[in-house]
């Protein structure tokens, strides 16, 4: 991978370069949806709104429940109303957004759930998951991912909360299945911050059986890839129970060892990925990692335990463990003109803060750095603020009124911190502002 030297990019942050506002975005078209309808509503299926936008487009979701959800070779933005829930039907789909254009789901919970929630696949452009909800429901057989990325070069997951599908053993025949992944990745670049990963739980032994109990899930799989991983948390699933065959008055005849749990975080090697054949490429900072439990048995051993973050050998697997705690970075949204963005920035009281503001969202990886640079031009740069004892500051930052013609627009940001314990820059995640015309 080619990294720059963080000499590289210092000039961004040029002394005394403040920005008063927001830059405005290139305008795109707002399409309303609220299931209940209503006045200034333009759709109440999702799905429509969806299929109506184009490049730079905001489909603004009301409170509601809406069907399934699938975004086709095109960036567009999808974000729940403020303070609004918004639960969508599983799956999502993201797939083939060209290069230069941008995805985002904002806000977002799973409503009537499915095996496999979000699938990313094919994805030049980047995909940015932002405060979103998705659990995958269990399934008979092997426990289904809940979030499935493929052949993607820029997907973000920021503060989301991931739960992997269970597997569900039913009859009395056939051996159990595994737990799926929270996070499956193959042959894709993914950053992930402040986000709780949870695998599913391995299938018990069908009942009469001597099977052995299935593996739990992974919190985070990466097959061929390439990850950032920054606060938050991932677990493995648990095993699943072993059976016996049990004949009265003779007792256990056999019996099957209970499953292992999964891994918090597993590097896999594969051939014939894209990209990263010959391993993955893992740095964390800041992230609780564990692996969940093994699988009890009523009469043989019991499941081992997984580990916390298991490198499969096989493949030169490349992962750096950088210290310091996790830099945060997040706005508010959406915000309608003549409103604030509340810019919040967290790490560690004496910190010097930036917001950087560009276009278009992009993929660069920096050197000795917990993220990538996520933006493909800087337009400008909002601050420095100091964090206070707490470690956290918001600082609010006005959106100007926009012109009758101008609907919304998507505007990415990323923050990056000087950091008081080495005096060295750090990029903190990628957030999309979301700015409304104030008629909305």
């Amino acid at each position: 991978m080619n990294a720059l030297d963080s000499r590289a990019w210092t000039g961004l942050l040029i002394a005394g370069c403040t920005a008063a506002h927001v830059p405005v975005a290139a305008a795109g078209t707002v399409w309303v949806v609220d299931d209940d309808g209503g006045s200034g509503v333009d759709f109440t299926e999702l799905q429509a709104a969806v299929d109506a936008a184009g490049p730079g487009d905001v489909v603004l979701v009301r409170a509601g429940d809406y069907g399934s959800l699938s975004i086709d070779g095109v960036g567009l933005t999808v974000v729940a109303d403020a303070d609004a829930s918004v639960r969508v039907a599983a799956p999502w789909i993201v797939s083939g957004v060209p290069t230069g254009e941008l995805v985002v789901l904002r806000g977002l919970e799973v409503g009537v759930s499915g095996a496999k929630v979000v699938e990313i696949l094919g994805c030049a452009g980047s995909v940015w998951l932002e405060d979103c909800l998705l659990v995958a429901s269990a399934s008979t057989g092997a426990g289904e991912d809940a979030v499935r990325i493929e052949q993607s070069e820029a997907v973000l997951l920021a503060r989301c909360t991931v739960t992997a599908g269970d597997s569900i053993t039913t009859g009395f025949v056939g051996p159990p299945a595994a737990g799926g992944s929270a996070v499956h990745v193959r042959g894709s670049r993914l950053a992930v911050f402040d986000c709780d990963l949870v695998g599913g739980n391995g299938g018990h032994a069908p009942a009469e059986s001597s099977s052995s109990g299935a593996d739990g899930g992974d919190g985070l799989r990466l097959v061929s890839s390439e990850a950032f991983v920054a606060g938050g948390s991932s677990a493995g699933g648990s095993g699943g129970q072993g059976g016996q065959v049990f004949i009265p008055p003779l007792g256990p005849l056999e019996c099957g060892d209970g499953g292992d749990g999964g891994s918090g975080v597993r590097a896999v090697a594969a051939t014939g990925v894209p990209f990263f054949e010959s391993g993955s490429e893992l740095t964390l900072r800041d992230h609780s990692a564990a692996g969940g439990g093994g699988g009890a048995s009523p009469c043989a051993g019991p499941g081992g335990a997984g580990d916390a973050l298991l490198i499969e050998s096989g493949a030169p697997h490349e992962v750096v463990q950088l210290a310091g705690s996790a830099r945060g970075f997040s706005v508010n949204g959406p915000v309608r003109g003549g409103n604030n963005a509340r810019l919040e920035f967290s790490g560690q009281p004496g910190d010097l803060a930036f917001g950087l503001v560009g276009a278009p969202a992009a993929w660069l990886p920096l050197e000795v750095q917990p993220a990538p640079l996520m933006l493909g031009q800087v337009l400008a740069l909002v601050g420095p603020w100091t964090l206070p004892g707490s470690g956290t500051t918001i600082q609010p930052i006005p959106v100007p009124l926009q012109a009758p013609g101008f609907g919304g627009a998507t505007l990415p940001l990323q923050g990056v911190l000087v950091e008081v314990e080495s005096g060295q820059l750090a990029l903190a995640p990628g957030t999309a502002l979301v700015i409304l015309n104030q008629a909305l």
